[in-house]
């Protein structure tokens, strides 16, 4: 269904004996159909149009900004918080609870993802990341699980020096601080751009903020 839709596969098609679970682990259907997270992530709801763009935070170059996520599944003001972080790559912060399509995942909290656009299906356009200090040698579906970010964890994206932070968690909201200050400000286009993939597009982020 996730094909017909136009998503992309998450697992690695390499083929080269490492783990193909490497990109997302458990936290995608398009990765895993057999993970404990059956969920989709917030990126690709938005690009199904499961989310609308009111319930996402777009963090500016240049700035920081203080985010309340709801849980992905949820119907809650804001689902996704985003920063582009160069010409291919965006970076995206959403809150995972134990409900729903993801009851069985192994750990709620906040999950930090890289979308690399020019990476196509099967060659990671999507790759969960780690706390700070907390990068596992072997990224397979074990370590993937305790990816989500704990109260208190940072993740900071070596290249840009983007980070997102999580303050706290817990109620209906996780409370993360997206700070992309260390990026310089670009030129604001008037004109309204939407930035996606499919399985067999090549996609661009020019004029994305």
């Amino acid at each position: 269904m996730g094909h017909v839709l136009g998503l992309p596969d998450l697992y690695d098609s390499s083929n080269d004996g490492g783990p193909t679970t490497r990109w997302t682990g458990p936290w995608d259907l398009m990765a895993s159909t057999d993970g404990p997270g059956h969920a989709y992530f917030a990126w690709h709801r938005w690009m199904l149009g499961w989310a609308n763009d009111a319930q996402i935070t777009c963090v500016p170059p240049g700035e920081e900004r203080t985010v309340s996520l709801s849980p992905v599944q949820s119907d809650g003001p804001t689902l996704l918080a985003a920063v582009r972080l160069d010409a291919a790559r965006v970076l995206t912060v959403e809150s995972r609870r134990a409900e729903k399509w993801d009851a069985g995942i192994p750990r709620e909290g906040v999950l930090v993802s890289t979308v690399d656009v020019s990476r196509t299906t099967g060659d990671g356009p999507i790759q969960v990341e780690f706390a700070d200090g907390r990068h596992p040698d072997v990224r397979d579906e074990t370590t993937l699980r305790d990816a989500p970010l704990r109260a208190g964890d940072t993740y900071t994206d070596v290249a840009s020096g983007v980070s997102v932070h999580l303050n706290s968690t817990g109620g209906d909201v996780d409370t993360v601080r997206v700070d992309a200050s260390s990026i310089a400000p670009r030129p604001v286009s008037a004109k309204k751009t939407i930035a996606l993939y499919r399985t067999t597009q090549d996609v661009s982020l020019d004029g994305l903020v």
